[in-house]
């Protein structure tokens, strides 16, 4: 129940968009996350192999920053991940609008 409030709360203060951004954003980070750990890569591995600093690797990984899609393709290909970018998710659970 009281996270259905919260939940509420932050649609009400930010916006569905705002709020599904996030929860998108945050699932980058830890798919980077697990998928770096995974490979036993140090965040200053990562930074080396993409041509970034480990402290935005690190940025990244905590939230603080949403990396570009030039950063995201990197990642993707250092990690053997793929990100859908985009406004909408497509697994949000959201129902098209009629």
């Amino acid at each position: 129940m009281a996270r259905d409030n919260v939940e509420q709360r932050r649609l009400d203060l930010f916006g569905e968009q705002k709020v599904a951004q996030a929860k998108h954003v945050a699932r980058w980070v830890v798919q980077i996350r697990e998928a770096r750990k995974a490979r036993v890569w140090t965040q200053q591995d990562l930074a080396q192999v993409i041509g970034k600093s480990a402290s935005t690797i690190g940025r990244i990984e905590t939230g603080a920053v949403v990396p570009s899609t030039e950063t995201l393709i990197a990642l993707g290909l250092a990690l053997h991940l793929t990100f859908i970018i985009g406004n909408q998710p497509a697994d949000t659970g959201s129902r098209p609008r009629p």
